[in-house]
């Protein structure tokens, strides 16, 4: 997701960053609920991998930048850092990048009826 809002995209990370998306929102859940399920852990890599591709192209973004401070100061693990981080980050990208945001909530199975602009905490 990160690699689709970066300034830094590219045509073919947009690609492969869409298809990770999609694979993610299918192969997940059945991951999770049924670990021992060899096909959905194996498509859970290979999302993995086409997000790697991405960020060995576009690098990371915000979500990524802020989550490593939470690492190193606060202790939280990498991925749980990042993972909170995503929806606010997000929701701020909804509304300057609208179009790729709904791009990717289409490929993870989202549909986005209502963007607002985000709170600003002063």
């Amino acid at each position: 997701m990160e690699g689709l809002v970066s300034k830094k995209s590219t045509a073919l990370g947009n690609i492969l960053a869409l298809e990770a998306c999609r694979l993610v929102s299918q192969w997940l859940p059945r991951a999770v609920h049924e670990p021992s399920n060899l096909e959905a852990r194996g498509n859970m890599l290979v999302a993995a991998m086409l997000s790697g591709c991405v960020i060995a192209q576009s690098g990371t973004t915000l979500v990524h930048g802020m989550g490593y401070y939470y690492t190193l100061h606060c202790g939280v693990q990498h991925g749980l850092a990042s993972g909170l981080l995503l929806a606010p980050v997000f929701r701020h990208n909804a509304v300057c990048l609208p179009e790729m945001v709904a791009s990717i909530a289409e490929a993870l199975g989202l549909y986005l009826i209502h963007i607002s602009e985000p709170t600003r905490p002063y």
